[in-house]
């Protein structure tokens, strides 16, 4: 399937309880296709893709276009970031990058 090729074609309704997201590894490995509901946490996508991955839940954070997202975000709040209905006909696209600890350099 082509990355931009819509999930759900354009004659089709959205339904808020199927909403088609993809997660892009930054280690350049398979995308993860999920469906959440627009009123779910993300938490549970993080849940899910850590069961499927084997990885710990707390080794990877989520980001949408940049901006770190939360456990409690959804994807109805994330329209402030820019959500919009061709991005839910496309899948809406996360990437998964390793948790970093600490930085600091002296």
């Amino acid at each position: 399937m082509a990355e931009n090729a819509p999930l759900i074609p354009p004659d089709q309704p959205i339904d808020p309880k199927r909403v088609p997201v993809r997660v892009h590894p930054l280690d350049r490995g398979p995308v993860i296709n999920c469906i959440l509901k627009m009123t779910s946490p993300i938490g549970k996508l993080r849940d899910s893709i850590a069961a499927r991955q084997g990885i710990e839940r707390d080794a990877f954070v989520l980001l949408y276009d940049g901006h770190l997202v939360y456990d409690n975000d959804t994807l109805e709040s994330l329209a402030e970031y820019g959500v919009d209905e061709e991005e839910i006909r496309a899948g809406v696209r996360f990437e998964m990058n390793a948790r970093q600890i600490g930085g600091c350099l002296s």
